[in-house]
């Protein structure tokens, strides 16, 4: 009976301590103190005490600032936060923990995926080069990458590091186009490269004939009569000339060839006047003689007027009176005397006014063949003159009458600038100032006449 009344007071005692510690502070006299109050006196409440530790994710700027007491670096954003756990930094190669923590402050972060864990550890096939990599904590077999610079392996373990030739450029799966060593290094070859087939152009376009030089782009109308040929340093098209015939509908008269020729960018359109070749003459109307042939006056037939045949090509005939002829066809006059000597003739041979300029004559006639021509000539002409060229006022060239590219003002033919332009047919364009210098395109044509 005396053990239970003794427990009875113990727990009522505990009660009363209980009871106590869950009053509040009680009013003092001055100068007083109570256990309560000077506990409440050194907590955060009333001033002077420590700051709370910080949790896990937080910035921080030392161990001892932190809940946990590690203050790691993290590993997404710069400086360093509160980690739950100590991470201790391990090697690379194995792929394990770094020394930092993950952003939530919770766990420590394993090296990055992608990190080189293999050291020496590569292999090499067909151009491949094969590394080790950190994945999921573990060290791996990457994806194989080409060998820098395209180049082949050059071994089990090592890509080449330089190339010499094109054999030394590596191409898996032998796709197109096959690459070149340019430099050291190998390269689809760009526009403007020499190529030797349509493979070896990054384009794709080697030339017209799939050789020559890389094109930007592909050319049209190869195979056409004026289609292209070939491609520039720059990789553009270049096409059959100007001097190249095409289409139809020649005429010859008088040893003068009218003939379409190519316009240079791939289609037949210009008309071109033109001599025919070496002074012959006329075969047909639509064509001219390929050669002469023979040293007589069968052979002169088939020279142009004025020339004649030494068997193998046309020569002027001789107006200055004494020279050795074996033939009339031979002289100017005509007349090829018995003594085998020209006959004379006058020194306007052509009526055109002016002397021919050879001894024993002395005047200014550069072509006393050809009434055209003197000196001081001031028309210009569609057809060459006899002895060939433009030279119509005797001055030493020949000289194009229209402009081909505009100035701003008037018009322009579009033919090639220069003699080379001379008896050929373009279209007209129409050029204006306004702001700038402009053109339109009009639908009229013309031919360059020269002088």
């Amino acid at each position: 009976m005396s053990r239970a009344i003794a427990v009875s007071a113990f727990a009522f005692a505990l009660s009363g301590v209980a009871c106590a510690l869950s009053f509040p502070d009680y009013d003092l006299e001055e100068g007083s103190t109570s256990a309560t109050s000077s506990s409440t006196g050194s907590g955060d409440a009333g001033g002077g005490g420590s700051a709370p530790l910080l949790p896990d994710g937080e910035a921080c700027a030392s161990n001892a600032e932190c809940f946990s007491g590690q203050c790691l670096p993290s590993n997404t954003d710069e400086g360093t936060i509160c980690c739950a756990v100590a991470c201790p930094e391990m090697a690379v190669e194995s792929c394990g923990l770094n020394g930092k923590c993950d952003a939530s402050g919770a766990d420590c972060a394993l090296h990055p995926a992608g990190a080189d864990c293999g050291g020496d550890a590569i292999t090499c096939a067909e151009g491949l080069q094969t590394k080790m990599e950190c994945r999921a904590g573990a060290c791996l077999p990457a994806e194989p990458a080409p060998c820098d610079l395209g180049l082949v392996c050059a071994g089990a373990a090592a890509c080449q590091v330089e190339c010499e030739a094109a054999a030394d450029c590596a191409n898996p799966g032998n796709n197109l186009p096959v690459p070149d060593c340019v430099g050291g290094a190998c390269v689809d070859r760009p526009a403007g490269a020499p190529c030797d087939s349509n493979d070896e152009c990054s384009s794709g376009f080697c030339g017209a004939a799939g050789t020559g030089r890389c094109c930007k782009q592909e050319c049209p109308g190869v195979g056409d009569e004026c289609g292209p040929i070939d491609c520039d340093l720059e990789g553009a098209c270049i096409f059959q000339g100007t001097d190249t015939p095409c289409g139809s509908g020649s005429t010859c008269a008088d040893g003068v060839l009218k003939s379409s020729v190519c316009n240079g960018e791939g289609a037949c359109g210009w008309e071109r006047v033109q001599q025919c070749a070496g002074h012959l003459g006329c075969a047909s109307p639509t064509s001219c003689h390929s050669s002469c042939g023979s040293n007589d006056a069968t052979g002169d037939a088939f020279c142009a007027a004025g020339f004649w045949c030494d068997g193998a090509t046309c020569q002027m005939t001789s107006w200055t009176e004494g020279n050795v002829c074996l033939r009339d066809g031979q002289c100017r006059s005509g007349d090829c005397s018995p003594a085998g000597r020209c006959a004379g003739v006058a020194c306007d041979f052509d009526q055109d006014g002016a002397l021919r300029n050879d001894p024993p004559c002395g005047g200014t006639d550069c072509d006393d063949g050809d009434a055209r021509v003197y000196l001081g000539q001031t028309a210009f002409f569609e057809t060459p003159r006899a002895s060939g060229g433009y030279d119509f006022d005797c001055n030493g060239s020949d000289e194009p009458q229209a402009a081909t590219s505009c100035l701003c003002s008037g018009t322009a033919l579009l033919v090639p600038g220069g003699p080379g332009g001379c008896g050929m047919t373009g279209p007209i364009r129409k050029c204006f100032q306004f702001f700038v210098c402009q053109f339109s395109d009009t639908a009229d044509t013309g031919t360059q006449l020269c002088r």
